[in-house]
């Protein structure tokens, strides 16, 4: 049995989620294959379809209620495969302090100042462990990605071959946005753990440093994700895993041309709407890109993004082209005067096509 632990399993964050799902039927052809999640009640009315629990797991389940920790057994719904989804709120109020002081003596894990974004994922991933111990035989596998499900992979040193997938270090994604990690890696000119304690992530840092040291197997998902890891912490990966895509979904070329027709003019309309009041513009004629992901301005590109259109501006001219940036962050809502002029275009868009229809008759 393969046991993927991961505190996106059942609870969308983020790209690890996109990655988890989307491997998770086809490890499941090859391997017995159970995911571990944590439980988020909004999401896991999206994504999780409670069922009973076989009775191994059901009485496995009564003795960790005792402590506080609740399980649910059922289908990850998207994927199609079981899941068991952990709460574990209640243990956390009650232990977290006592597991930190553990950490610290064990793996000198400084999480003193640490709030609750270390907090709940470190204790779920420790419960997580608790369940494994108590369910795994000695064939079982146990893979645990990014440092918020290492816990589990400390709690279960010796008892069961474990292997930790980090996607990219704490401290890369915390620096990436003001230095080229790359380039430092390859210079070796970073202090990693200095540079976790400026960015305000050091137990976060010193967490995913003592999985990857722990772990029976290190693996990363890039060449360059492993040369940071190697650097930052202390370990090169084993192996190299990247991630891929599955194109047994994706429609034939002549579907997707008929969606592409159907969507395009949904565009070109909205399009329309946005900037009629203000340049006069064919979006039939403008080619449309788009870029998208998290709100991290350089680690994703937009910047990159951003001065390519700049270049792409003095090279066309006269000519058109749409760009849009969907990326997800804070905001008070729709903006009022677009909503309005999208009102105002649809609303003599309807008048004109109306008032044709009469001259036409008349023509006719």
């Amino acid at each position: 049995m393969i046991y993927e632990v991961s505190f996106e399993c059942g609870n969308k964050v983020g790209g690890i989620h996109t990655v988890i799902s989307t491997k998770a039927p086809f490890v499941k052809k090859y391997f017995p294959y159970t995911a571990i999640g944590f439980h988020n009640e909004k999401q896991a009315k999206k994504e999780f379809v409670e069922k009973t629990p076989p009775a191994h797991l059901k009485n496995v389940f009564l003795e960790l209620e005792k402590e506080d920790i609740i399980c649910k057994y059922g289908k990850w719904v998207d994927p199609d495969v079981d899941i068991i989804l952990i709460d574990s709120n209640n243990w956390k109020a009650k232990n977290i302090n006592n597991l930190k002081k553990m950490h610290w003596e064990k793996y000198s894990i400084d999480s003193l100042g640490a709030g609750d974004d270390y907090d709940t994922p470190v204790a779920w991933a420790h419960c997580a462990g608790k369940l494994l111990e108590k369910i795994i035989v000695s064939t079982d596998i146990v893979h645990a990605h990014e440092w918020l499900s290492g816990a589990a992979v400390l709690y279960l040193k010796g008892k069961v071959p474990t292997v930790f997938t980090t996607h990219a270090t704490v401290v890369g994604r915390a620096a990436s946005s003001s230095i080229d990690i790359a380039n430092a890696v390859k210079s070796r000119s970073l202090d990693a753990d200095k540079m976790a304690k400026d960015y305000g992530v050091n137990a976060k840092h010193n967490m995913e440093k003592a999985i990857a040291k722990t772990a029976d197997v290190f693996t990363t998902v890039s060449q360059i994700t492993a040369d940071e890891a190697e650097v930052i912490l202390g370990r090169r990966p084993d192996v190299v895993t990247p991630n891929a895509l599955n194109f047994e979904n994706v429609p034939d070329l002549p579907s997707i041309r008929v969606e592409y027709e159907k969507y395009r003019e949904e565009l070109n309309e909205f399009i329309r709407a946005y900037f009629t009041p203000y340049y006069p513009l064919n979006p039939s004629l403008a080619p449309i890109i788009f870029t998208a992901g998290r709100h991290e301005f350089k680690n994703k590109g937009y910047d990159i993004f951003i001065d390519s259109l700049a270049e792409l501006n003095k090279r066309l001219k006269n000519n058109t082209v749409v760009a849009f940036l969907f990326i997800p962050s804070k905001h008070n809502g729709p903006n009022a005067e677009v909503l309005d002029n999208i009102v105002t275009y649809q609303r003599v868009k309807e008048m004109m096509d109306t008032s044709w229809e009469k001259v036409k008759e008349k023509i006719i």
